[in-house]
């Protein structure tokens, strides 16, 4: 009788566990868990939500926010009414509160769309080490300064004995200038981070100048797509990701840059296991956008020398914040020839519900018939192409999927507007 009692405890043990893991797997379950902490929503833009097995009263502050619907498991409309911040409290089958939904109204923000061919000229804050030579000195010894003052690939050299250093060449005067017994003293950047590095320069045996015994880069130039212009501030944003060092993945730092229109010569399609291009021209001849201020993580932004103007639309549209995102029909923007600014059909096919900075929250796939027969897809030059869905601009594409050029990657526009309202 013991060993029944014990044997029927554990399969009610048992029972009861498989009940709670099914329960938290469950469809209303998830819903619930999906629904974020914060939300950011404009005026004029209503959302529409899934609380699952929680339902909503009231906001907190009805003068900012009015809660339509709160029958448990038909969803909930929230409604902007003026600008200000208010809570959502969340109920457990309308009875427990187990959550609050933060809600800032803010004004509706306009945008004009881009879509056009950029070209990218831009120059570093200093020189990206992009790699480490060996030296033979005088006396047949082959050694690298560099290597043995950890100096790294990655490493921007901002000064040379507390003078500011221009361009490479600038640095090879340095070193020349002020070599000699004592070691000299690097200002570089490394992740972020400002440090010194003592490094002894030798004199090469060929020549005799003397070295740090490191490759280094001050230029980089590519093609890339304008996403949005914003007429109450006259800055633009583009890319939606990063202008990195090839050989070493490094964020470059800009010292001085300017975004020029491109003009599209030819597209290399892309395939399978093959990244697809825009083969683009610009010179210093071409209409200049404007002027580079910050290369991030998410996009170049600057700048406009004079307002732009979209090739698609005659009036800036308004964005939807990332909580208004859903799967479904949208458009992109982009240049692919000569014929300038198109949009073209995609599928969002899947939205991350993000809460910090990402350059990949949307998933996209072109539908359209026209892009598939021009491009293959998503090609290396239409990072940037704004991202629309019901009349709104929600994002930028930003990577394609190396496997599948009909799919890629975008980024919310959200995260580019604080990108680009954030202090260098």
């Amino acid at each position: 009788m013991f060993h029944d009692k014990k044997r029927m405890r554990h399969l009610l043990g048992w029972l009861l566990s498989a009940a709670v893991v099914c329960l938290n797997y469950s469809a209303p379950v998830q819903r619930f868990a999906a629904l974020p902490e914060k939300l950011n929503l404009s005026l004029g833009q209503s959302l529409l939500l899934d609380g699952g097995i929680a339902s909503p009263a009231q906001a907190q502050d009805q003068d900012v926010l009015l809660v339509q619907g709160d029958r448990l498991g038909d969803g909930f409309q929230l409604d902007p009414v003026s600008c200000g911040s208010t809570e959502v409290e969340l109920k457990l089958f309308g009875v427990v509160p187990v959550k609050k939904i933060g809600v800032v109204v803010s004004p509706q923000k306009m945008l004009v769309p881009g879509g056009q061919s950029i070209g990218v000229a831009m120059q570093t804050d200093g020189v990206l080490v992009v790699g480490r030579s060996d030296i033979i000195t005088r006396d047949d010894q082959v050694t690298s300064p560099a290597r043995d003052s950890d100096l790294r690939p990655g490493d921007v050299i901002l000064q040379v004995n507390g003078r500011d250093v221009q361009n490479s060449e600038h640095l090879g005067r340095l070193v020349e200038e002020l070599a000699g017994e004592e070691p000299l003293t690097l200002t570089i950047e490394r992740e972020d981070e400002r440090r010194e590095l003592s490094i002894r320069p030798l004199q090469e045996k060929q020549y005799g100048g003397w070295k740090l015994g490191v490759w280094v880069r001050d230029s980089t130039a590519g093609v890339g797509t304008l996403t949005y212009y914003d007429p109450d501030t006259g800055g633009f944003g583009a890319l939606g990701h990063a202008i990195t060092d090839l050989d070493t993945g490094s964020l470059l730092p800009v010292k001085q840059g300017e975004v020029l229109y491109s003009t599209i010569l030819d597209v290399q399609v892309g395939q399978k296991g093959t990244p697809g291009e825009l083969k683009g021209y610009f010179s210093s001849q071409d209409a200049k956008v404007g002027s580079i201020e910050k290369n991030t993580r998410f996009g170049i932004y600057g700048k406009a020398g004079q307002a732009l103007r979209s090739e698609v639309y005659e009036q800036p549209i308004p964005i939807a914040p990332r909580s208004a995102v859903h799967t479904g029909a949208a458009q992109i923007l982009s240049t692919v020839d000569g014929d300038g600014v198109k949009a073209y059909d995609v599928q969002i096919i899947k939205v991350n519900r993000q809460n910090e900075a990402s350059a990949k929250g949307l998933v996209i796939e072109v539908t359209d018939p026209a892009l598939l027969k021009k491009t293959g897809g998503i090609v290396q030059g239409m990072s940037g192409s704004p991202i629309l869905q019901d009349g709104c601009l929600v994002g930028a594409v930003t990577h394609v999927f190396i496997n599948d050029p009909t799919k890629g990657h975008g980024i919310f526009i959200e995260w580019m507007l604080e990108t680009a309202a954030a202090e260098s």
